[in-house]
């Protein structure tokens, strides 16, 4: 059972400051404030440098401060993908004591405003599902959207949070230039996706992971089932997607030496292949719901 977390007295009463970051002691700060949070072993606590890094590399570290205290903290990287560049929104990290002030959305506020004032579009970051409510936060109070899922993208962490399981997460995308986007952060609901999907979790599946994380960890593949498989061959590489009521032009398909990517209107998968294979040498056909790539192998 969890104890009880602290509140910070008259918080409204105070001004929280939120500012970008460039001094050393600052990413300092930030560093011990990911051992509070997260509780990771030393090993996984992302160091100063990184922060150091990610402020001079074009990337963002914007502080939250309560007086001279540090309580939180967002830190994004630049991203690039298909010839699109997009902020990563790596971490965002808020005292417990200071959450469920706004604290955390104003982070996210100034994170946007620094990206558009960089002709930015694009914000992604990744969630764990089971986090009710920071998913409703990313999606119903932010308008990110969601279309695509990393099964265990970062292995099993320290992180008492975690609880040993799996870290599946979904990717989400703050398109912050979108009037729908524009819409949701001036308090107004915005407009349900014809393709939205609705995804059935426990209330409670927060204590659930907590009190027998067996238990959740039976409970997190209903949400995390892998539509697709790759199977290895000899002398091929085949790829399975299970994606019934589209059509054939409906699938956008590259292949590199090493993965392969689908994209929808509705979602983006990727998947390591297992082997090293001939890009070029891809066919794929769509039938009876299934799409199929095969490849041949480079070492065959």
């Amino acid at each position: 059972m969890s104890a009880p977390v602290s509140r910070a007295p008259e918080l409204k009463a105070r001004a929280i400051t939120i500012r970008s970051l460039a001094a050393p002691e600052e990413m300092q700060a930030c560093v011990a404030l990911q051992k509070t949070i997260w509780r990771f072993s030393d090993l996984e606590i992302v160091p100063q440098r990184m922060f150091v890094v990610a402020s001079r590399t074009g990337g963002q570290v914007i502080g939250a401060f309560d007086g001279e205290r540090a309580i939180g903290f967002v830190m994004s990287l630049t991203a690039h993908r298909d010839g699109y560049l997009y902020i990563h929104s790596h971490m965002t990290a808020v005292l417990p004591e200071y959450q469920n002030h706004g604290i955390g959305r104003t982070l996210k506020l100034a994170q946007r405003d620094d990206a558009l004032g960089r002709g930015v579009d694009l914000i992604e970051w990744t969630f764990d599902p089971l986090q009710l409510r920071n998913a409703h936060f990313n999606i119903a109070r932010l308008g990110a959207t969601v279309r695509e899922y990393l099964p265990n993208v970062y292995g099993c962490t320290s992180s008492p949070l975690h609880h040993k399981m799996p870290t599946d997460r979904l990717v989400a995308q703050w398109w912050i230039r979108e009037p729908r986007v524009k819409q949701m952060l001036s308090g107004k609901p915005g407009e349900r996706n014809s393709s939205a999907q609705n995804v059935s979790v426990p209330r409670n599946i927060l204590e659930i992971c907590e009190q027998d994380p067996a238990k959740g960890k039976e409970l997190q593949p209903v949400q995390s089932h892998e539509p697709d498989e790759v199977i290895v061959g000899r002398e091929e590489v085949a790829y399975l997607l299970h994606a019934p009521g589209y059509d054939s032009n409906d699938f956008l398909v590259s292949v590199s030496d090493d993965s392969i990517e689908v994209k929808t209107n509705d979602f983006i998968r990727r998947k390591m292949l297992g082997s090293m294979v001939h890009p070029e040498s891809a066919v794929t056909i769509y039938r009876n719901g299934v799409l199929s790539a095969r490849m041949k192998r480079r070492d065959a």
